[in-house]
C-alpha cells in the first residue's frame, strides 16, 4: 500500500470514484470501472468512441443543481460542497 492511500488505492481525505462510459451512440452507460488506466485499456482495446467521466461516490456530481432550498436545506448544502465530474472524450479507442 502506497504511502497516503488507503487499501483500495484511494488517497486519503478523497471521496472514492467510478468511471463511467458512454458510448458515442449509445443512451446508457455501456462501462463502469474501479480506475481511468482500466477503462482506458478497455476504450483502446475495443477501439471505442465515446465519453469517459469520473463520478464521486454517495455524493452528488455537479456544482449547480436546481432545488428549493426551504424544503431541502441539508441536501442543497451538500451539492454546493460537491466536486464537478471530469470527462475525457474518445473515438476509435484514442483520447480527443
Amino acid at each position: 500500500m502506497a504511502t497516503g492511500t488507503t487499501r483500495r488505492g484511494c488517497p486519503i481525505n478523497e471521496s472514492p470514484v467510478l468511471y463511467v462510459f458512454n458510448g458515442q451512440t449509445g443512451r446508457y452507460p455501456c462501462g463502469v470501472f474501479t480506475s481511468q488506466a482500466q477503462a482506458e485499456q478497455t476504450i483502446a482495446r475495443f477501439r471505442l468512441s465515446g465519453l469517459l467521466c469520473e463520478y464521486p461516490l454517495n455524493q452528488f456530481a455537479m456544482r449547480r443543481f436546481a432545488m428549493d432550498e426551504t424544503d431541502w436545506e441539508g441536501e442543497a448544502a451538500s451539492v454546493q460542497d460537491s466536486k464537478s465530474i471530469r470527462c475525457w472524450r474518445y473515438a476509435n479507442g484514442d483520447s480527443v
